[in-house]
């Protein structure tokens, strides 16, 4: 499994999950957060799924890390405890393959987003332009980050100030669909505009925090 290979977090980060007594209930745990994060935005979604899954993956990684020190089998036995939490809820193997093509679309839709684009007042046409995230993310930030070029021009009139670092996280984390941490941190290391110092350390502990208590 891919998130056994990933590396545990800092020392100096916050925890963001308590500490298990079992190897079975960290397990548990796991494939509840990746069966959440698999079925999230699906046909399947369930009430909870969508805070569940959101900015899962360092909770999933701090577990992962838990689970390494509680057994030497820990893939095995989240893939089993992944059999289990399907098999407790009922789905069919063409439900999984169904969840799985869902959420197959969902995910290539974040790497290609549809806007459409006036020509003008007077044109009928309104003609589609594609868009990837990172397009979105460039206009977003550009929005977020410019200055106040002139003073208000009146109550109520006047151009509201730069967003903050955790407000452009915030904004930008759903822009992107709810996407993990790592993927939003990657996503605007790679966009236009960022300059250095607009989002800062505290900004993304501050977020990180924010989105555990979720």
């Amino acid at each position: 499994m891919d998130i056994f290979a990933k590396p545990a977090p800092g020392e100096d980060e916050t925890k963001l999950m308590g500490e298990y007594d079992s190897a079975s209930n960290c397990a548990s745990a796991i494939a509840h957060s990746l069966l959440s994060m698999h079925r999230v935005g699906t046909k399947f979604s369930t009430l909870h799924d969508e805070t569940h899954s959101c900015n899962a993956e360092p909770r999933v990684n701090e577990l992962v890390q838990q689970l390494k020190l509680l057994a030497h089998n820990g893939e095995e036995r989240v893939a089993q405890a992944y059999k289990d939490e399907v098999a407790r809820l009922g789905y069919t193997e063409d439900h999984m393959l169904r969840m799985t093509q869902q959420r197959n679309i969902l995910d290539a839709a974040r790497h290609c987003r549809l806007a459409h684009v006036r020509l003008s007042p007077t044109s009928s046409q309104v003609p589609s332009v594609i868009t990837d995230n990172k397009a979105a993310a460039d206009l977003i930030v550009l929005t977020a980050t410019k200055p106040l070029t002139a003073p208000p021009t009146g109550i109520g009139f006047g151009r509201p100030p730069p967003l903050t670092g955790l407000e452009i996280l915030r904004r930008m984390h759903c822009v992107l669909g709810h996407c993990s941490l790592d993927h939003l941190l990657e996503t605007l290391a790679k966009t236009k505009n960022m300059r250095v110092g607009i989002i800062t350390r505290a900004d993304v502990d501050a977020f990180r925090t924010e989105q555990s208590r979720q």
